[in-house]
């Protein structure tokens, strides 16, 4: 598809009014009950018809009694946040997501116009890549760059660095496995692995801390010169 066609269409799909916008998937209504902060991260309860509701995505403004309409997104169970110290039943980690005009219901609001949604098209998220320059290195890391040249001399030792999540896979063999890249290094190595327990949203900007490890052989093909292992988030 040509770049201008694509860019229409992400047009379209962000300006959409709500009957459009959840034409391919069915989407969820929900009064918001209450409300948590935590750093660029939003938790709501929501009210569906006196069915409970918790979701996490990015900060947004929300308060309660205001209606949210979502769309898809994935739950986790017994999920525990490590920045409210508190364990979550249930909870959908959602990138769909907009608070209803209670003046208007019809059409809602538009998509937020800001860099995490407009990548957002037909219930996938397409991240884009950040480029050299774009992240800001985290006070006293490393570079996914610096990590791939260091290699084993690092290996067992702690560091901290800022990125962008661009993949995120939940409970593969007892762990969240997270994507990451900073702008730097070149392709393969411009990407890094992370393990963690706690799981992040895609496209969120992290500053993140874990053991080094190299050379990593699970077997089956998955291979991984550097890998970030017991990772936490800080937001």
């Amino acid at each position: 598809m040509k770049t201008g066609k694509l860019s229409a269409l992400l047009l379209v799909l962000l300006l959409a009014p709500a009957a459009l916008w959840a034409a391919e998937e069915q989407s969820r209504i929900g009064t918001v009950t209450d409300t948590i902060t935590a750093g660029q991260y939003i938790y709501l309860k929501l009210d569906e018809q006196g069915e409970e509701t918790w979701l996490a995505t990015l900060r947004l403004p929300v308060s309660a009694g205001d209606e949210v309409e979502y769309l898809g997104g994935d739950v986790m169970q017994e999920f525990y946040s490590k920045g409210l110290d508190r364990t979550f039943a249930s909870i959908r980690f959602v990138t769909r997501i907009r608070v209803l005009d209670q003046d208007d219901v019809s059409t809602g609001q538009a998509m937020p116009a800001d860099k995490y949604h407009q990548n957002i098209a037909r219930g996938k998220t397409a991240v884009v890549a950040p480029e050299k320059g774009d992240i800001t290195r985290a006070e006293g890391g490393k570079t996914i760059e610096e990590l791939f040249a260091a290699g084993e001399k690092l290996t067992g030792e702690t560091v901290v660095l800022r990125a962008v999540v661009m993949k995120v896979s939940n409970n593969v063999l007892g762990k969240n496995w997270i994507t990451l890249q900073d702008g730097t290094g070149a392709a393969p190595d411009d990407k890094l692995t992370v393990t963690a327990s706690e799981t992040v949203p895609v496209g969120a900007k992290v500053v993140v801390d874990g053991i080094v490890r190299t050379n990593v052989d699970l077997g089956s093909g998955y291979q991984y010169k550097v890998l970030l292992d017991n990772a936490v988030f800080t937001h």
